[in-house]
């Protein structure tokens, strides 16, 4: 198993809380899930496996104007319709 050093070298929390019994003695079995973008964790407490989105909450990202934008996941705006931050400096209309 990955030492707890991995969890770092990855960007990954050391210890996230357990979603069955919110216990945190846990541990990285693997930086890749089940597809790349989780994280593959044990929980000694209740003896079950578990997957941890790696980029859950990805931060603004500024664009070359200068504006803030979120990635394109990100759901619509409900007033525009527009993803990111409704039409106010994202990427360009292609």
């Amino acid at each position: 198993m990955p030492s707890s050093g991995a969890a770092d070298e990855y960007g990954l929390p050391t210890h996230p809380p357990c979603p069955f019994c919110d216990g945190n003695d846990t541990e990285l079995v693997s930086p890749f899930g089940s597809v790349l973008s989780v994280a593959a964790f044990w929980c000694r407490s209740c003896h079950s496996a578990f997957e941890v989105l790696k980029w859950g909450n990805p931060p603004a990202s500024p664009s070359p104007d200068g504006e803030t934008y979120r990635p394109a996941s990100q759901p619509p705006d409900r007033e525009t319709g527009r993803r990111g931050d409704g039409g106010k400096g994202g990427a360009p209309d292609g």
